[in-house]
Order: structure tokens, then C-alpha cells, then sequence
């Protein structure tokens, strides 16, 4: 049953609320209400097209979906009564599913930025106790796509990276003012430690030299993927945070030497999410990820128009490469025996 069912399942009810018991929602991830003075004149023009959708709450009613036409609404009223009465939706949704409902409408209607979809996701997550699936199942997008929004936004937070927003749409630009390329700040201890280690340009140690030259050698959107992974490792305890930096560099330099693609980057950080239980484990699987890679062979297979199609709309929805698709139908074919029949 689609979360809309279940709502509906409970009962809603159409009224007219005064624009004053209508009131923002903390589990409302938009913080930037982009340009309120073109719609406030849609408003004025054609008059609230859809109703918001609202709980009640003590003496309130929060606004669940709308919270940009309720503060475009409020700003109005004060000019003209009219819009003191607000057409609502009032429905009976516990926080869990206010939350999930919010999110759900803003990333359809594309009304707000990635870095607050990865909010409502993280809030899904450590609030609500949500998996991955389960909310890439009620958001009805692909898994990956979940995770990706999770991993990128962690990765930006962490490396001190900006997200900035336009007026109007919201575009993204990833401002690269990484953490690792900030100037050291002198201080007597940190000048008797370099006299001790090999001399580096600029007060910057090689280690953070040699990050800098591989991170120009990747793609920075794979960079992220990298240092997503490490984020994990250092919170999952399987390595201290100190060795963060050389567990990053290994990992992009392997990333570098063999031209891993994008997809290829993200099954290696997966692998190492779910089979790493301390660090010579993500050598281990390391090792093991390339051994298989260079294991491959090329094949070459005929298959009807139809078919093709078919892979074509599965690699779409999946985000995977056909060949990863037809490896994965053809480990499936085997594993089940259908070749022995």
C-alpha cells in the first residue's frame, strides 16, 4: 500500500484554516524559500491552486506539505484579508510519516536542493530508524540514488565543501575549499615536529601534497565517493581518524593506477562497507575487487530489439551499466541451477 493509501486509509478532511493556526514543521527540510515574490503574484493572480496539507497539533496545525505557499500566503494576508482563510488538507499522520510525506512531495514537485533531500533522507535514517531501501521504497526512487544523495552530502560537510544556490531553480556548483588544503597554522610544537619529518612546499606535509596532486587526477565527484567510504571507516571504528588521510590516499591512488570508473568506484566502496572489519581487510578486499576485475573477459552476445530495449529501461531505473546488469542475470541463471535443466 503507496504511503498516499495508507494516509487516506485514516481519513482527511477538506476546511478553511485561519492563516494564523498555520505553523512551519520541524520535520520540514527546506530551509531556503527561494523566490517568494513571483509566486506570492501567482497567488494574487489565480488564486492558491492546491490545498496545503496539514496535521493538527495542540491548538496549530502544522504544515506538512506547502510550507512555501503558507509563508508566500502569510505575507499576503497582511496585505489583503482575503488570504487570512487557507484552503487545507487536515490529515492523521503520525511523525514518521509527516516526515516521509514532506520529503516525498518536495523531491516530486523539485522544489527543493539535493543537500536538503540528503537532509530529510539523514533525518528518515537516524530519527526514524528507516533503511536505505525502505525510504528509497516510499520516495519511489532507486536505492542508489538514495545513497548517493547520503554519501555525497556527508563527503561535502566533511570536507568543508559549499553548496550554492541560485534564486529561482537550484543549481549546484561544489566549491572545492577542502579541509585537507587549508593552511596549517604555525605554532612553535608544529615547527619542531617538521624539522624532525621530510621537507615539505609551503608548510604543507607530503601527505597532503601527494592528496592534492591524486584528487586532480580523479574526478571530484568520484573524490567524493572515496572520501565518503573513509567518513565510514573512521565512524564504524575500523580505522582512528588520524589514518584517515593515508586510507584516502591509498584509495584514490588505487582509483588512479586503474582507471576505475565511476560505477566501478562505487561497487569497491560498497564491498569494503560490507565485508571490512579493520584495515588490512580493506587491503584484503582491495586486492580482491582488482583481482576480479582483471579476471573479466569480454563476451560478445546477440539479442532481440525487444530485449534490448528492455536492458536499456532497466539500466535507467537500476543506474547500472548494461554489462553489470546481464553479469548479475547470468550469476542469477547459474546460482539457481536453470543451466543444469
Amino acid at each position: 500500500m503507496s504511503l498516499w493509501s495508507k494516509i487516506l486509509a485514516k481519513g482527511a478532511r477538506l476546511e478553511l484554516i485561519s492563516i494564523e493556526k498555520l505553523a512551519r514543521s520541524s520535520l520540514n527540510v527546506r530551509r531556503d524559500y527561494g523566490d517568494l515574490e513571483s509566486l506570492k503574484e501567482s497567488i494574487r493572480r489565480k488564486g492558491l491552486l492546491q490545498p496545503l496539507i496539514v496535521r493538527k497539533t495542540n491548538d496549530k496545525y502544522e504544515v506538512i506539505v506547502g510550507e512555501r505557499r503558507r509563508k508566500a500566503l502569510s505575507e499576503l494576508a497582511k496585505e489583503d484579508p482575503r488570504f487570512s482563510k487557507v484552503p487545507c488538507l487536515v490529515v492523521d499522520i503520525d511523525d514518521r510519516e509527516a516526515a516521509t510525506l514532506s520529503l516525498v512531495e518536495n523531491i516530486h514537485r523539485k522544489s527543493i536542493s539535493p543537500e536538503e533531500q540528503a537532509d530529510g533522507i539523514k533525518l528518515l535514517k537516524e530519527k526514524f530508524g528507516m533503511t536505505e531501501e525502505q525510504i528509497a521504497e516510499e520516495i519511489a526512487v532507486a536505492a542508489e540514488e538514495v545513497k548517493r544523495l547520503v554519501d555525497i552530502y556527508l563527503a561535502v560537510k566533511e570536507l568543508g565543501l559549499e553548496v550554492e544556490k541560485k534564486a529561482g531553480r537550484w543549481r549546484q556548483k561544489i566549491v572545492e575549499e577542502a579541509v585537507e588544503k587549508k593552511a596549517l597554522k604555525v605554532t612553535p610544537v608544529a615547527v619542531a615536529e617538521s624539522e624532525q619529518k621530510p621537507a615539505s612546499v609551503k608548510g604543507k606535509p607530503e601527505l597532503d601534497m601527494e592528496l592534492e596532486r591524486l584528487k586532480r587526477k580523479v574526478p571530484f565527484s568520484t573524490a567524493v565517493i572515496v572520501s565518503a567510504v573513509c567518513d565510514w571507516l573512521v565512524r564504524k571504528g575500523v580505522i582512528k581518524d588520524e589514518a584517515r588521510k593515508a586510507v584516502f590516499k591509498y584509495l584514490l591512488k588505487v582509483v588512479s593506477d586503474n582507471a576505475l570508473r565511476q560505477y566501478e568506484v562505487r561497487d569497491l566502496c560498497k564491498n569494503i562497507r560490507q565485508k571490512v572489519e579493520n584495515l588490512e581487510d580493506v587491503y584484503r578486499v582491495v586486492d580482491g575487487f582488482l583481482e576480479d576485475r582483471y579476471s573479466k573477459v569480454e563476451i560478445r552476445v546477440e539479442v532481440s530489439k525487444s530485449m534490448y530495449s528492455r536492458l536499456m529501461e532497466e539500466s535507467k531505473r537500476s543506474k547500472k551499466s548494461i554489462s553489470e546488469i546481464v553479469e548479475i542475470a547470468l550469476k542469477k541463471y547459474l546460482e539457481e541451477g536453470y543451466g543444469s535443466t
